[in-house]
C-alpha cells in the first residue's frame, strides 16, 4: 500500500475511536423526575428514619469501553431520591 492510503485509514480509525468514546453516567439521569414524586404525608411512619450510610460498588467508565455507573454517582443519586 502507498503511503496516502495508509494515512487515510489511520485517520478513520483515530476518528472513529473518538466518536466512539463511552462517558460516565449522569447521577441526574438515575433520579425520578419531579412530576413522578409523590408528596409524603407527614405522618407518614417512615418520614424522616432513612439513614444513607455508605455505599459501595459501582465501576468507574472506560472511556474506550462502555459507559458504567460509578459508586459516587450511584450514592449521589440514592441521596437525590431518597
Amino acid at each position: 500500500m502507498n503511503r496516502k492510503i495508509i494515512s487515510q485509514i489511520l485517520l478513520v480509525l483515530f476518528i472513529y475511536t473518538l466518536v466512539g468514546c463511552a462517558s460516565g453516567a449522569r447521577y441526574s439521569a438515575m433520579i425520578p423526575d419531579d412530576h413522578s414524586i409523590l408528596p409524603v404525608p407527614e405522618n407518614f411512619f417512615l418520614k424522616n428514619a432513612i439513614t444513607l450510610k455508605e455505599v459501595t460498588g459501582g465501576e468507574e467508565t472506560n472511556p474506550m469501553w462502555t459507559s458504567e455507573v460509578g459508586g459516587q454517582e450511584l450514592k449521589k443519586a440514592l441521596e437525590e431520591s431518597l
